[in-house]
């Protein structure tokens, strides 16, 4: 029974310590992450699914910890984000073929894909082939400010210009 206990300590003490935001650099930029997780057998992610089905406006609920995808959409469409602030990250992922899809930043503001900057208000064009997919990720540029960065996964996306 006793080692039971200890063994029951050590768990209470130790697990939480393993939980540690670690800092992560991508093209000379912090962001942070935890890191240290450990799954074994199935994982199943807590992760929101928007489904984008015409033009829109992306709330800042809607571009935290999900994936957003055009599934549905009948027709060509642009989906504005919200201004970035912390915890901002979403996957963007292609489950309608063939409907032009573009993402559009707030206003003024401009996105960074795959590493480099595109011009105030021109939007990402995303590839028009199912299971095309890339990464929304807010990243800080400042003491309170943050940008959009998206990175590809698969298939191609392009600076569409200003709409």
């Amino acid at each position: 029974m006793k080692k039971r206990w200890f063994i029951f300590l050590i768990v209470l003490l130790v697990l939480p310590a393993l939980a540690l935001a670690t800092r992560i650099v991508i093209n000379g930029v912090p962001f942070e992450t935890f890191a240290n997780l450990l799954v074994s057998g199935d994982f199943i992610s807590d992760v929101a699914r928007v489904e984008v089905t015409a033009s829109s406006t992306l709330t800042t609920n809607q571009v935290r910890r999900s994936m957003v995808t055009n599934y549905g959409m009948a027709s060509n469409g642009d989906t504005t984000l919200p201004a970035p602030s912390s915890g901002s990250s979403f996957n963007v992922v292609v489950e309608a073929a063939s409907q032009a899809w573009s993402f559009k930043p707030p206003s003024g503001e401009a996105f960074v894909l795959d590493g480099t900057a595109l011009d105030a208000n021109d939007e990402i064009d995303i590839g028009q082939t199912v299971g095309n997919c890339g990464v929304m990720l807010r990243i800080r540029t400042g003491a309170s400010t943050y940008q959009w960065y998206f990175y590809s996964v698969a298939g191609a996306h392009s600076d569409g210009g200003a709409s």
